[in-house]
């Protein structure tokens, strides 16, 4: 890798250590410890998941729209059961869009922290 890119990229990590005060200086972001998850999800779960989740994004977006009056009057013309599905559907949704979120946040701390020992460690950055 070119001087350049790699100055560039430890720019970023170095930035993203000071704008960030849960990553903390260089040398801690890379004595950063972690274990490579064991077992796998299939793919196909993984989609089925995010399928159900754009269904309740957009029916939230849907609940997003009406007015109160509206959303009082959707219960006088719904099934109890029918509502309680959707709101439970939607939560369901938000918890599994929560661990996702977290599971994105932690890749790009490991992520970071790989970048990180590799420049304490002196060590080029491919181009």
């Amino acid at each position: 890798m070119p001087k350049q890119a790699n100055r560039a990229l430890r720019t970023n990590v170095n930035q993203k250590c000071r704008e960030s005060p849960s990553v903390g200086p260089l040398p801690k972001l890379a004595a950063t410890r972690f274990r490579r998850w064991k077992g796998s999800v299939p793919s196909d779960a993984i989609a089925k998941q995010m399928d159900r989740c754009e269904a309740s994004a957009t029916m939230a977006y849907g609940v997003m729209l009406k007015s109160r009056e509206q959303l009082i009057a959707m219960h006088g013309d719904h099934s109890h059961a029918l509502v309680e599905q959707f709101t439970q559907d939607l939560e369901t949704s938000a918890e599994v869009l929560e661990k996702l979120a977290e599971m994105i946040r932690e890749a790009s701390m490991r992520i970071y922290a790989s970048a990180a020992a590799r420049l304490v460690r002196g060590q080029p950055f491919a181009d």
